[in-house]
């Protein structure tokens, strides 16, 4: 159900229910709705193998924690959601200046993120982790086209290191 408060002016709350449309009791400021949420972090996988709850659902909000309701063989399945995190690039063997020119306590516009230069810390565009694991690079013998990190790849796919050198590959879960 879908709940509307009326704010009044001193502060207080009162139910729709407890105003008619003649009672002039206080200016409306503000009208909350109940919020019926609307879709959940993350996308659906394209393919989904495991245990979930066929049938069970209509909107995300049908779906139990994080869970999103997604469609497979025309059927609505409560599942995992492909989440992906934003975290800073790897530093490692890198010297950059040393200084510290993010803003106060770490703030960086335009969602970048504080981040270490090697040395300082600078406000910077935050790469894409996906989740999965890649397989072994010793039996992974394609070649393809390179990528330094996952946002760079279609869809669910990772940058994965092969034989080869580091391709788009897609994801392996445990």
């Amino acid at each position: 159900p879908v709940h509307v408060w009326v704010f009044c002016r001193n502060s207080s709350f009162l139910p729709q229910s407890k105003k008619t449309i003649h009672e002039d009791v206080c200016s409306i400021l503000f009208v909350c709705f109940l919020s019926l949420r609307g879709p959940k972090l993350g996308h659906c996988p394209s393919y989904f193998v495991g245990p979930g709850s066929e049938g069970s659902c209509k909107w995300d909000r049908d779906c139990p924690n994080d869970y999103k309701c997604c469609v497979f063989r025309n059927k609505a399945t409560c599942v995992p959601p492909i989440v992906v995190e934003q975290v800073c690039p790897d530093t490692t063997g890198m010297i950059g200046i040393c200084v510290e020119l993010c803003g106060l306590h770490g703030y960086c516009p335009n969602g970048e993120l504080c981040c270490s230069n090697g040395c300082g810390h600078v406000c910077t565009t935050p790469i894409t982790v996906k989740p999965g694991d890649c397989p072994d690079p010793r039996f992974t013998r394609q070649c393809g086209t390179r990528c330094s990190h996952d946002g760079q790849c279609p869809g669910e796919m990772k940058c994965c290191q092969t034989s080869c050198g580091q391709v788009f590959s897609e994801f392996c879960s445990l």
